[in-house]
């Protein structure tokens, strides 16, 4: 709302000074206003130029085909960063299962059986302690 009351003070402002003007005859500051009239010729002069450029085909088209470079390389590197994740998740997978394979921990049977192998007697430590064994008995 304050803009428009702004807007239309701005309008009843310039309605009023071109009306003196008028009765005057004469323009009111015509060396600034000369100087802002080339300017505002200025101004829409560059802007036809500008919105020629922006409305033809070749700039449109231009724009397009660099966005459509941007594109394709940010494709190419999503591509590149997805190879290599994909590699280090095939490499991560064969870690992982070697990993459960050697880690897993045997059965309290299994311990056993190992300490038994480990620690069995020779068939010499075994003829020496039957051989002890027997010579106790009688």
């Amino acid at each position: 709302m304050l803009w428009f009351g702004g807007s239309a003070l701005m309008v009843g402002l310039l309605i009023a000074l071109f009306g003196v003007e008028r009765t005057r005859g004469e323009r009111f500051l015509p060396k600034l206003r000369m100087y802002l009239d080339v300017c505002a010729l200025k101004i829409a002069h560059a802007e036809a130029r500008a919105s020629h450029a922006f409305e033809s085909d070749t700039f449109r088209q231009t724009i397009h085909y660099v966005v459509h470079m941007a594109l394709t390389a940010c494709r190419t590197v999503f591509a590149w960063v997805s190879e290599k994740f994909d590699a280090l998740i095939r490499i991560n997978r064969s870690v992982a299962h070697r990993a459960a394979i050697e880690g897993k921990s045997a059965s309290h049977l299994h311990e056993m059986m190992q300490h038994k192998r480990d620690s069995a007697l020779t068939e010499t430590q075994k003829k020496q302690r039957k051989a002890h064994a027997i010579g106790m008995r009688s």
